[in-house]
């Protein structure tokens, strides 16, 4: 039998504009921003389902937006930049978000021992 490992696991969140947006496109993905976020190296105290409010005290907000908590990735959103497909997107604009569409990939791989014909046991894995 065959043993796999899990050797990459990404989670990509496209962060998608609605219908009723002016700047709706019917023959566009209609992205404002997108995020890989990798579940290898995914640090369970800071990161994508940590509970910490990740608002920043230096830094003033629009209306409610003091008063409520921010998750990691919407501060990650307006506040961080990883390049022309991962952009922070004003706070404007997150309001524009209508939806997250996600799409997860799981890279599996086995090695096999050319030699005796048989599948080494994983190396290193991740539990997804």
């Amino acid at each position: 039998m065959t043993r796999w490992t899990i050797t990459r696991s990404r989670r990509h969140f496209y962060f998608t504009l609605g219908e009723d947006d002016p700047a709706f496109d019917e023959d566009d993905d209609n992205y404002l921003t997108q995020r890989r976020i990798s579940l290898k190296h995914l640090d369970r105290e800071w990161g994508l389902g940590d509970r910490h409010d990740h608002r920043e005290p230096v830094r003033h907000f629009p209306d409610d937006l003091n008063e409520v908590p921010h998750c990691w990735l919407f501060h990650d959103l307006y506040d961080h930049n990883y390049g022309l497909e991962q952009h922070s997107i004003m706070l404007q604009d997150c309001l524009r978000v209508d939806s997250i569409w996600v799409d997860v990939a799981v890279h599996h791989q086995a090695t096999l021992d050319i030699k005796t014909g048989k599948w080494l046991p994983p190396t290193d894995s991740v539990q997804a």
